[in-house]
């Protein structure tokens, strides 16, 4: 898969790989696994990613939210790291460690918290 993904980003072609058979003899955490892996391997498209179970044969609703959760945790893991003048906030760094002690009460944190982490947009977590 990785070996696929590599070889075709390399030659500007789209590539597509299928990292989630699900079948009784694969847990869930590999499911997420293999999806991840091939996100960072540089997979154009990650197929029947969401939902399938048992090889194809079925699908369920409640595996769409599980996997839904999972793929959005994915994505957030494979995106880059964004650096900039913005993100690295020197005076921020500057006065937290040399006095304010706190940062979550500050700005900065609360627009990273809510851009750099995933939120489930289906669990109702009330």
């Amino acid at each position: 898969m990785a070996a696929e993904a590599q070889t075709g980003n390399h030659f500007g072609l789209p590539n597509t790989s299928i990292a989630t058979v699900k079948s009784l003899m694969r847990k869930a955490d590999t499911n997420g696994l293999s999806v991840l892996l091939a996100a960072q391997a540089g997979s154009n498209l990650i197929a029947n990613s969401c939902g399938t179970q048992a090889r194809f044969l079925g699908c369920s609703f409640e595996s769409c939210i599980i996997d839904s959760d999972m793929l959005g945790a994915i994505l957030s893991a494979a995106r880059p790291i964004e650096v900039s003048e913005g993100t690295l906030s020197k005076e921020s760094i500057e006065r937290i460690a040399c006095g304010e002690c706190r940062s979550t009460g500050r700005e900065e944190t609360f627009v990273r918290m809510n851009s750099g982490f995933n939120y489930s947009k289906l669990a109702d977590r009330r």
